[in-house]
């Protein structure tokens, strides 16, 4: 008799999106908004400014999404490109980031193209930071 063997579990350091690496408090995320530069990746527009700590995540939706269930799936959706693409590609970027979620985006939008725009801003974030150590 075999017994169906599970997995290995990975380390949850790995899949996380601790305190740490987030915008918590409202004057972060105005800082960043009012004093950052502003790059359009896909369905996000995002506000970037260089900080002295690791790279920090803040994600915003406004009512003008959609309803309450749409702005969660779609801040679920970018927290979880941010958890695989961003974070643990971005360990060297030092930037506070602020996520805000476009309006007007199809009900049928997929995981796959806010990874899409995950990867091409860490390619931006890559040279931004390049230009600000210069």
């Amino acid at each position: 008799m075999t017994s169906a063997s599970s997995p290995p579990a990975l380390p949850a350091a790995t899949f996380g999106f601790p305190k740490t690496r987030r915008l918590l408090k409202r004057a972060e995320f105005l800082r960043v908004q009012q004093g950052g530069q502003r790059i359009e990746a896909g369905p996000m527009l995002v506000f970037y400014l260089p900080s002295d700590q690791p790279l920090r995540i803040g994600i915003t939706t406004s009512r003008k999404v959609g309803d309450a269930v749409f702005r969660n799936r779609m801040r679920r959706l970018v927290r979880e490109a941010a958890r695989r693409i961003l974070i643990p590609q971005g360990g060297a970027l030092c930037f506070d980031i602020v996520v805000v979620v476009k309006k007007d985006l199809p009900d049928t939008l997929e995981q796959q193209a806010f990874d899409r725009a995950m990867v091409s801003l860490h390619k931006r974030l890559q040279k931004a930071a390049a230009r600000h150590r210069a």
